[in-house]
């Protein structure tokens, strides 16, 4: 196996500096995962288990406490830069998780759960070989699209099945009329729209001001997109007029504001839950906040983090 580039990626000494630097936070962070992971059996224990319930709290909720701990993960690790990408994740879930609780949550849950349903029908369909959408997946495979073609075969009858049953189910009450409405918005679209969409809000940014959350999006999301997008080069390398250095893959840039709107937005997501589902427990989470968790967020301070020369991998 071949060996790292060492410049490029160094793994051993990137998890001893953020064990440096971060150890108080890392732990903050594993703490407040740790009560996440507690938190979704209990809410879901004190909820009326019914589906709105479960998409917040088994879906929603629980994407926020798994994507703080991916940050979690990547941070003890160093890799700050791909953390961006689990605070995108772990903001939508939370900005999906009040909008839930604003209004007619069984509704909502209603239209999130029929999206997810006739995803479901679309790759039904792509596996039987009388549906367009099948025909569509092979044009745009192009090459490739004989290499699936003896998985196909095996699920074909296996998805005659499930493309009768989920029909079926759809043609009920009042899941046809949400598939109708869903088919309405779509028209000739190649694909369907967003969940929230039959429910008056064409975009996550409208919906972030929905729950008054704007600020937060233009500050947090935008970043995370940046990120995911690969639509800013300087977390990669800098240019100057002799060559281009690369940044290395594994550095703590940027690790200051990765936890502080990580938690933020994580802690901001137990509260919604908590006085949803256990307004009791509120008064007893701020005192584990004052007691526990303030003092690790307050001591964290600014990386003023310069790449020495042998931390660059020059070309």
């Amino acid at each position: 196996m071949d060996t790292p580039f060492k410049p490029l990626l160094d793994r051993n000494s990137s998890a001893l500096q953020a064990e440096e630097h971060f150890s108080t936070q890392l732990k903050l962070l594993k703490d407040v995962v740790n009560y996440g992971s507690n938190l979704v059996p209990s809410c879901f224990t004190s909820s009326q288990r019914n589906l709105g319930d479960a998409i917040a709290i088994t879906v929603f909720l629980k994407q926020v406490v798994a994507s703080l701990d991916a940050i979690h993960v990547l941070g003890s690790n160093a890799c700050v830069h791909s953390c961006w990408l689990q605070v995108r994740a772990l903001f939508e879930a939370s900005v999906y998780l009040d909008y839930l609780f604003k209004g007619d949550k069984s509704k909502k849950a209603e239209y999130y759960y029929i999206s997810n349903i006739r995803r479901e029908l679309h790759w039904t369909k792509v596996s039987q070989s009388d549906q367009p959408e099948r025909e569509q997946l092979l044009a745009d495979l192009g090459s490739l699209a004989g290499s699936l073609e003896k998985d196909r075969i095996e699920l074909e009858e296996i998805g005659r099945i499930q493309l009768s049953d989920i029909e079926s189910f759809l043609q009920r009450e009042p899941w046809s009329s949400i598939n109708a409405h869903f088919d309405e918005l779509r028209g000739n679209r190649p694909f369907d729209v967003s969940w929230y969409r039959p429910l008056g809000l064409s975009s996550l940014r409208k919906l972030s001001n929905e729950v008054d959350r704007l600020s937060e999006y233009v500050l947090l999301y935008s970043k995370g997109s940046e990120v995911t997008h690969v639509a800013d080069y300087k977390p990669h390398v800098k240019f100057s007029k002799e060559n281009a250095e690369i940044v290395p893959i594994r550095h703590l840039a940027d690790m200051k504001n990765v936890i502080i709107l990580s938690l933020f937005t994580t802690l901001r997501a137990y509260r919604s839950a908590l006085a949803e589902y256990r307004p009791a427990q509120i008064e007893e989470f701020g005192r584990r906040y004052r007691r526990d968790w303030q003092a690790p967020f307050d001591r964290l301070r600014s990386t003023n983090y310069v790449f020495r020369y042998d931390d660059l991998a020059r070309i």
